[in-house]
């Protein structure tokens, strides 16, 4: 299983080699509805779990988005968490209404991530840098090597907290809310079945238990209000699209 090694409070490998976080609960629930042996495939960087995904290394993705170029390889299960995109830059600049005002600028977004692929489509004459990670996005805006970043708000939020950037906000929402999936390699059908079976198990009550875990985890990496309240609406949001998707499998069903 491929993840996103860097991508708090969602996943991140940690110093032990270890997989952590709201993915890796969820994860760990699924593997306990199914028989699968799901090892993680270590990698550094966000691209490195592309890429190996591309090659057949690893089989399985913790959380993706869905695009039209990853569709080539991967099945994807139903969305079980939905993240909004943010522009991230200095306190002392104004609020962004619009995200077609910052092309003009130096504008960084993580290499790889869906929202690379959707914004450089969705906006061809658009200058971006592409960036590793989203801590180094920050620390770009921070020594003015970037004039802002796009970024998920959940995972960029907690990373400012984690690394004492009072300077840097978000500035604006773009108009992207990417729902993420498990996803499967393409050329094994039964197992994206098996997948999307286990989750169909995994109930409300246990998901709310993961993410009321995360969020008040005693550690020296603090909350602030702001990334609390996503989390929860980002909850809120999977379980309205998960207790959709069921009933309209469901209805499916009935019809055939």
């Amino acid at each position: 299983m491929c993840v996103d090694p860097a991508w708090l409070p969602l996943e991140q490998i940690n110093d032990a080699g270890q997989h952590e976080g709201i993915v890796a609960d969820y994860i760990n629930l699924l593997k306990s509805r199914t028989a699968l042996n799901i090892v993680l495939y270590p990698t550094i960087k966000w691209s490195d779990s592309v890429q190996a995904a591309k090659d057949r290394q690893c089989d399985i993705f913790s959380a993706v988005a869905v695009t039209p170029s990853r569709r080539e390889y991967m099945r994807f299960s139903p969305p079980y968490l939905m993240l909004e995109v943010g522009i991230f830059g200095h306190t002392h600049k104004p609020m962004i209404k619009d995200v077609e005002t910052i092309f003009s600028s130096k504008v960084g977004i993580v290499s790889g991530y869906a929202t690379e692929e959707i914004i450089r489509n969705r906006y061809p004459n658009a200058v971006l840098q592409s960036i590793k990670t989203p801590q180094d996005g920050l620390l770009k805006l921070v020594n003015g090597e970037l004039d802002y970043f796009i970024d998920f708000i959940v995972p960029s939020s907690y990373y400012l907290k984690e690394m004492s950037l009072s300077d840097i906000k978000v500035l604006g929402k773009t108009s992207l809310k990417l729902p993420l999936s498990i996803a499967s390699r393409s050329d094994e059908p039964l197992l994206a079945d098996i997948l999307t079976k286990a989750q169909m198990a995994i109930s409300q009550h246990e998901v709310e238990v993961i993410t009321r875990h995360w969020m008040e985890r005693k550690s020296q990496h603090a909350w602030n209000g702001v990334a609390i309240v996503i989390i929860v609406v980002m909850v809120s949001l999977f379980i309205t699209l998960f207790i959709f998707w069921q009933r309209m499998s469901v209805r499916h069903v009935q019809e055939k």
